[in-house]
């Protein structure tokens, strides 16, 4: 027996050495090319043979040549942007011929990620997985990626908090899924997850919208999405329930978007060169007030100007002077250049671009330059090892002025209310007068301040693929991928002494140097093992770990007191100086089953993560998010039907606390002469830990006419349990306010996709795209640490807690139930906006009478009652029209700027302002619908005949078109702010949707060039 198990491992040997012989006597070549529309090679498309492992990619000119074993067998044809085929190799078949394959309009043949290292074809996919393509994405010209994606996913509402150039929006999937925690969803860019921080640039200093003089969440801070290039996108994959985001764990409760950004491919270099020249203008204004020249020496006089002085003014301007188009309508030439090389051999494939951007702004001395470079390569290191490389270099400077709240009177829309519209505040010989109406000049402190931002960022991502096992049964196969995410933000704001805001200060001149580093790095280890019992049937196995870090530090020095002309922080007589730090670190295990069966109709999925987090009270406790789904693919459907999906998920996800509630903080002070700390007025919680996510989702996908249209409808009910939250407490218990984990909300849903390819000749094609969604949010309870929300009186006083007329909740915002704020509260929606409901009684004739009662009822809600976006292609020989619309119904905006307009009236509507001050602490007249239908993108284009381009260019040229594209043209609404999209708060859950003075939204219009060769 000894010497037999001796010999067993060399017989093993031999006899899979004779199989491989055996294997390989059996097999033959097979040629053949792949073809696209009218009949163009296709490099780089994949050729598989189905059932076995054995693949390989066309070469330049479109053929292959694969093994194939004896006998019948099948191959299956797949290239990125084309729908699959399958073709039938007869018995002694050598060569195939031509394998055409048809344009995959619809992304139907996608893959979309299953897991950390797995994914699975579109069409099978449990999950209701949003796949926007590179083509969809740049259909205009875009300022950042996600406003890209406005009005092309249903159940993601992009919504800018500002005008101003650079970037700045939020991106909220199926509603608000935190009261205080994390709003964003998770970014990830091939295979490393970035950062979307929002560092704030500090305008606080100068704006004091809150106290102190540090940063604040009102500083109109940009998030950094902003820094990728929209040119440089494959695709976008966008995991909206928590069964798709559970493979991510935490942090990715609010969703997770994959970029994939451009690889090389076979063949010689191929050259893209787009040139882009355009401008932009002020999208709308308010409607101001024109004084008569009576009414001016009226208010003149208010100001102490004498008649002289007034009617000069008032002749300069001809009666009215425009101080929003002077101020907004300086935007100079904006242009995009962007080069892009793709190319390869059978071992290295590589994509370069570079790209010079220039945003003019609306007002001088702001706007947006960024270039970026990137170098992607994908080679096999032998015949095992795969691997992908990929850097990315981007550097941003960034100038936005002064906007939003502030307390001082600096930002032109609290400074123009005041002023009246005859008074000229246009610089005479080169000097700005005083504003006498208020404390500043809006033209003088765009034109002598400065707020540039600059950022230095650096992305780089490696995924290696080492196959272990490969024949005809199994596959196994161990990923690495990981990268880092690093960027340095520096701001530097600059406010000279002598402007007329500063003159009065005890502490005239400001110069702000703020810089913050923030490091993401994330890394993997994967294994996943195929087996494939037979034909139709697969189960994929994987488990893996995950490490995932994050630091940031940002310090913020300010001096005040600084004389004119100087520009070193330390030159100023007063030096304030703020530091923040930051650091996580998480430690993630999972495994993941993966079943499709019958005919690869049937697919079921069960998974379970384990995570552990520094930011959990408990460092070392992991945290499992499960879940488990199945979609089926219906066959003997009628011919009307080409197939019909069921899909059925569940999954759990996370959301980690922030960063500071498991500690107290501690305050400094001055005890017996000796520095000291004592505890501050906010409680940690030492077992402080995550939000958990609950979500069930289903669906049915269909496809019709010969597969040239999908229809898509999901419905989801998301409960989110031990909600993050910090109420105010009893002074009693030595603290104001407490971190606790507590009280349960839940979103729930229905997304609606539809879009089809309804015409496709030679010539002609119409491709329109609809999507739909509606969410209904609830707060179903709240811990009893919360009390009774205050009902006030007319005298301010509270009256006795009523759980029928005050239920169990807490008020969140800023500007109090006249105007309108938040209020989180059990059975209602998180996203409400309160106001003030005077109730008469007797006797009860005004707001201020003693006997009238106040409460605060709901006005509105931030969160709409549906979205819709809705496109449509269409190509006529060469010549390509495009248009989105975007429609949201029914959201609130508390609209502060009308109520600013209203107290100076200087608004042209005279009655709509009587009428509102009337309502004003009576009832909340500023809390008002902001419904739009904007007409997002619109683009003409014209691709000439490839006879006619390389004619022009001499033969160099293989595509040659020009452009002509528009973005947010047209806009209807009754909203009578600047724009429905605003938020003066950033980033946040319940408090949005607020209009303090914003930066005014721009129209943009664009010429490109793009050209091949």
């Amino acid at each position: 027996m000894r010497h037999l198990r001796r010999l067993l491992p060399a017989a093993a040997a031999v006899a899979a050495v004779s199989a491989v012989a055996s294997e390989a006597r059996a097999q033959r070549r097979v040629t053949g090319v792949v073809t696209g529309e009218g009949g163009a090679p296709l490099p780089n498309a994949t050729v598989q043979v189905v059932g076995t492992a054995a693949g390989t990619y066309t070469n330049e000119a479109g053929r292959f040549t694969i093994p194939v074993p004896a006998g019948a067998g099948t191959i299956r044809v797949r290239r990125i942007g084309y729908r699959a085929r399958t073709v039938a190799v007869a018995a002694g078949q050598a060569d195939l011929g031509a394998v055409a394959l048809e344009r995959d309009v619809l992304q139907l043949e996608a893959q979309v990620v299953t897991g950390v290292g797995t994914t699975i074809s579109r069409r099978n996919a449990a999950n209701d997985v949003a796949v926007v393509s590179g083509a969809e994405l740049n259909t205009v010209p875009q300022p950042t990626v996600d406003n890209a994606l406005q009005g092309k996913i249903a159940g993601a509402t992009v919504t800018q908090n500002s005008g101003a150039p650079g970037g700045g929006a939020q991106f909220r999937i199926r509603g608000a899924n935190s009261i205080l925690g994390n709003t964003d969803p998770l970014l990830i860019v091939d295979g490393v997850i970035i950062s979307n921080d929002v560092i704030q640039p500090g305008t606080n200093a100068v704006l004091q919208a809150v106290g102190g003089l540090n940063s604040s969440s009102q500083d109109n801070g940009v998030n950094r999405i902003a820094d990728l290039n929209p040119n440089d996108i494959e695709n976008i994959e966008v995991l909206k329930g928590a069964s798709a985001s559970q493979i991510y764990g935490s942090r990715a409760s609010n969703g997770v978007i994959i970029i994939t950004t451009r690889k090389g491919q076979t063949g010689r270099p191929q050259f893209n060169l787009t040139q882009r020249v355009g401008g932009s203008n002020i999208l709308r204004t308010i409607d101001e007030r024109h004084y008569s020249l009576a009414e001016a020496y009226a208010s003149g006089a208010g100001a102490g100007l004498d008649s002289a002085a007034v009617q000069a003014s008032y002749a300069a301007c001809g009666g009215f002077c425009d101080h929003q188009r002077e101020l907004f309508n300086n935007a100079g030439t904006s242009y995009e250049t962007d080069l892009s090389v793709r190319g390869g051999g059978n071992t290295a494939q590589y994509y370069v671009s570079g790209l010079a951007k220039r945003d003019g702004g609306l007002a001088v001395n702001t706007g947006y330059d960024k270039q970026s470079l990137r170098a992607n390569l994908t080679t096999a290191l032998g015949s095992r090892l795969n691997a992908q490389v990929s850097a990315n270099l981007v550097h941003s400077l960034a100038a936005r002025g002064f906007t939003n709240n502030d307390n001082v009177n600096v930002t032109p829309y609290f400074v123009f209310p005041a002023t009246p519209s005859w008074f000229d505040l246009r610089a005479a010989n080169g000097t700005y007068p005083n504003n006498p109406f208020t404390s500043s000049n809006p033209l003088q402190t765009f034109a002598l301040s400065r707020t540039p931002e600059e950022v230095w960022r650096q992305i780089g991502a490696v995924t290696a693929d080492y196959s272990v096992l490969a024949n005809d049964r199994h596959t196994l196969t161990l990923r690495f991928n990981g990268g880092a995410d690093f960027y340095n933000q520096q701001d530097n704001i600059s406010v000279p002494a002598y402007l007329q805001f500063q003159a009065s200060q005890p502490n005239p001149g400001i110069l702000t140097l703020q810089s913050g580093n923030n490091i993401y790095g994330n890394s993997a280890l994967t294994l996943a093992h195929v087996y494939r019992p037979a034909a139709g049937s697969s189960f994929t196995t994987s488990v893996g770990t995950q490490y995932e870090y994050r630091s940031q530090r940002v310090g913020n020095i300010v001096g005040q007191n600084v004389l004119a002309g100087q520009e070193n922080v330390q030159n100023a007589s007063t030096i304030n100086a703020f530091d923040f730090r930051l650091r996580q670190i998480d430690l993630a295990y999972y495994a993941q089953e993966e079943f499709l069966t019958l005919g690869e109709r049937l697919l079921l999925t069960a998974a379970l993560r384990a995570q552990r987090s520094t930011v959990n009270g408990n460092q070392d406790k992991y945290y499992v998010f499960p879940k488990a789904s199945a979609s089926y693919r219906i066959p003997g459907l009628p011919s009307a039907i080409n197939e019909a999906k069921l899909r059925l998920a569940y999954g759990v996800a996370g959301n980690p606390p922030l960063i500071t509630s498991q500690f107290t903080p501690v305050t400094t002070t001055v005890y017996g002469g000796q520095n000291a700390v004592v505890p501050g007025l906010r409680l940690g919680a030492a077992n402080i830990h995550p939000e958990l996510q609950r979500e069930v989702e289903g669906g049915v996908d269909l496809t019709f006419l010969n597969s040239r249209a999908t229809l898509g409808v999901t419905g989801y009910n998301r409960s989110i349990s031990d909600l993050l939250l910090e109420p105010t407490v009893a002074a009693s218990r030595g603290f104001t306010t407490i971190d606790l984990n507590g009280g349960r909300m839940y979103n729930r849903g229905v997304e609606v996709n539809a879009s089809g390819t309804l015409v496709q000749t030679r010539n002609v094609t119409w491709v329109p795209r609809l999507t739909f969604a509606r969410n209904v949010n609830k707060v179903t309870a709240l811990p009893d640490l919360v009390g009774h929300v205050q009902c006030l009186n007319a005298a301010g006083t509270a009256l006795q807690a009523n759980p029928l007329l005050c239920p169990r909740g807490f008020t969140a915002g800023a500007y109090g139930f006249d105007l309108g704020q938040g209020r989180v509260e059990e059975g209602a929606s998180l996203t409400q906006v309160v106001g003030t409901d005077t109730v008469p009684g007797t006797g009860c004739s005004t707001a201020g009478s003693t006997s009238c009662v106040t409460y605060a009822r709901k006005y509105g809600d931030t969160e709409p009652k549906f979205t819709l976006g809705f496109s449509n292609e269409v190509t006529v020989h060469g010549v390509r029209l495009y248009a989105l619309l975007d429609w949201r119904y029914r959201f609130s905006i508390i609209n502060v700027t009308q109520n600013t307009y209203d107290f100076f009236h200087a608004l042209a509507d005279t009655a709509g302002t009587t009428r509102r001050l009337a309502a004003y602490q009576v009832t909340a007249p500023y809390i008002q619908d902001g419904t739009f239908l904007m007409l997002r993108e619109v683009t003409a284009g014209y691709t000439l005949p490839a006879a006619l381009s390389q004619r022009i260019l001499r033969g160099h040229s293989n595509t040659l078109s020009v452009e002509v594209s528009g973005r947010n043209l047209a806009i209807s609404t009754s909203y009578a702010g600047l724009t429905p999209e605003v938020s003066n708060f950033g980033n946040t859950n319940v408090v949005r949707n607020q209009d303090l003075a914003p930066f005014p939204q721009s129209r943009t219009f664009f010429v490109s060039l793009n050209v091949g060769f």
